[in-house]
């Protein structure tokens, strides 16, 4: 929520993920979109200031584009307040002194910025209470609070910010898990909340002079609201988007948001929004089109080289992260996705139905792991001969469990198989033994496995320990021969892997080429070992004798190496994500590269 600073009219603000902001004023029915002075990358973090400010914080690249934005409500541009480090912000807040508080996610680090001195300092850390910090909230008492998790539970952290001291909050009632991150809100009130169950129901509790308190329901001023996934799914959260009068936002879609008012009388208050590029996450090639996935929201293009026009289908799925891995297999497209390592099929020679009918298209698999605490990050992918679909995924949010999942394409049916308390990477098939292949860190273990598999039962057949070193193989290439080649990305190193021997036999340490993509080694046109990091493609020998960068591209990802993919197209050149832009290497024996935006 947001008050006109003039006018004290209660607005709604909804951040959008690349786009800016908006300010949505429900009383004369419309909206104001607000874009930082230059591009930047993904900013969910917005707050408001005592003086109206409103301040933005978009922090997941590596580069300029990482800002702490301001706008005093003239115009639609906000200026930029202050260049930021790469956190990882999903929530900043504003104290009544005016000083913004962004927890970073990255570097589980609460920071804090005084505008009026233009002071950036960390008030502290929190590994003594979890892994990350994600939410931080300012309190009407002038103290901050904060939720950390570990993996599998939250804490919420009390912070005198003047003397820096925190300590946890002790709650007599036991902590809901009801929506993601619905453990700590700040209503439109300005209550700082937790959630909590009492008695089988929902309560909230007000945290005050780092306590829980309680407080009356009529005065928590939070709004139950829908929010649209795809065409036919939703998720519900908890918000402040709830005004004075007893009106509030019952819903939000992409370009219109649904407005209850005081009388109880819904409508639609349409958002006239100017769409932003959004990232490309991952691209896969087949039936002679690209394939492509974008990084939040979660939407699904194709695009014909030979024409260069781009077809956008919008969230194909039923939730709303990204796709991490697409398959092309007997004329169909299968996708796994983040969150809850979601699967869906895609035929495009048929009619388009987004339901939940048998004739649905695209149709959803289910998740990769069906009961709770579910998969979420699918780094592998493989595809055999027959045409058989596997992904490979790890857990996170409480899961310490990996799984990999075959699905049949002539009938879509889809066998899980679950391994605890293990962490899977990248995958491939193996056609010499019919098995696969995956990368796999063990629980306590600091090692990187190399796991074969049987791909009829999911047997483990055999585990070895390959590498003595942190990180994970983000890429695999069976030779065809004895040999797989591998990349450690965490050394920039590659490797071949002996499957007799049962040990990496060469390897090719620090390449020096940047950072490593994931999935992303193939060979190339001149037979050796293409690869690609998040500033050039390179090549290596399969002696693994010599490296050399092929061509360096222009840096459109904010640095940014989390993506999958590089593939060639139905023209013979090689494709691959890189930020908003779609790249093409041209294979001319030139070396000859151009930027196609997709």
């Amino acid at each position: 929520m947001a008050r006109h600073p003039r006018t004290g009219a209660e607005m709604a603000l909804g951040s959008l993920s690349r786009g800016g902001f908006v300010v949505i004023d429900p009383i004369q029915r419309r909206c104001t979109q607000v874009r930082p002075a230059h591009s930047a990358t993904e900013g969910w973090a917005i707050g408001q200031a005592p003086d109206g400010c409103i301040y933005q914080a978009a922090s997941f690249g590596r580069g300029k584009e990482n800002a702490l934005w301001r706008w005093n409500w003239e115009g639609n541009v906000s200026e930029l307040a202050r260049e930021l480090p790469p956190l990882g912000a999903f929530s900043l807040d504003v104290a009544p002194d005016g000083r913004v508080y962004i927890p970073s996610y990255s570097d589980n680090t609460l920071h804090r910025f005084d505008p009026a001195r233009d002071v950036w300092d960390n008030i502290g850390v929190f590994a003594a209470f979890g892994k990350h910090v994600r939410l931080a909230f300012c309190g009407r008492d002038g103290w901050v609070y904060v939720s950390v998790t570990d993996d599998r539970s939250r804490r919420i952290v009390a912070v005198q910010p003047e003397t820096g001291e925190t300590f946890p909050v002790e709650m007599s009632e036991r902590l809901a898990v009801r929506h993601r991150h619905a453990d700590l809100l700040k209503d439109a009130a300005g209550h700082v909340l937790a959630g909590c169950t009492r008695w089988g129901r929902e309560a909230w509790v007000e945290l005050f002079h780092g306590r829980a308190a309680a407080i009356d329901p009529a005065d928590v001023h939070l709004a139950r609201t829908h929010f649209q996934v795809s065409a036919s799914a939703e998720t519900e959260w908890m918000t402040p988007l709830a005004f004075r009068d007893g009106s509030y936002i019952h819903w939000i879609g992409s370009k219109a948001v649904g407005f209850t008012d005081s009388q109880g009388r819904t409508s639609e208050i349409d958002l006239a929004i100017e769409d932003s590029p959004l990232r490309i996450f991952t691209v896969e090639y087949g039936g002679g089109r690209l394939w492509g996935g974008t990084f939040i929201p979660l939407t699904l293009f194709s695009m014909d080289p030979a024409g260069g026009l781009a077809q956008s289908y919008g969230n194909p799925t039923e939730t709303s992260g990204e796709i991490y891995a697409m398959v092309w297999s007997h004329g169909k497209l299968y996708m796994a996705s983040y969150t809850r390592a979601m699967l869906t099929r895609y035929d495009p020679g048929r009619p388009w139905r987004m339901d939940h009918s048998v004739w649905a298209n695209p149709a959803s698999l289910g998740l990769m792991k069906e009961d709770a605490p579910h998969l979420h990050r699918p780094h592998g992918k493989a595809l055999a001969p027959d045409g058989r679909v596997f992904f490979a995924a790890r857990g996170d949010y409480g899961c310490e469990d990996s799984g990999i999942c075959r699905i049949e394409p002539e009938t879509d049916e889809v066998t899980r198989w679950i391994y605890r308390e293990t962490c899977f990477g990248a995958l491939c098939f193996l056609p010499q033994s019919g098995q696969l292949l995956v990368s796999e860190t063990r629980k306590g273990e600091e090692a990187i496995r190399f796991t074969l598999v049987s791909t009829e039962t999911g047997m483990v057949l055999s585990s070895e320990v390959g590498i003595r070193d942190r990180g994970e193989v983000v890429s695999w290439l069976p030779s065809g021969g004895d040999w797989v080649y591998g990349l450690h990305s965490y050394r920039a190193t590659i490797f071949a892997y002996s499957l007799s021997e049962r040990r990496i036999v060469r390897r090719l340490e620090e390449m020096r080429f940047g950072d490593h993509c994931y999935n992303v080694l193939l060979f190339g046109p001149d037979g050796r070992i293409w690869g690609l990091t998040n500033d050039s493609v390179f090549a290596v020998d399969r002696e693994l004798s010599s490296a050399e960068r092929v061509a360096a591209y222009e840096d459109h990802a904010g640095r940014n190496f989390y993506r999958f993919g590089m593939v060639y197209g139905p023209d013979g050149h090689l494709y691959f994500p890189n930020g908003t832009h779609l790249m093409r290497l041209r294979i001319t024996g030139t070396g000859e590269s151009s930027r196609m935006p997709a």
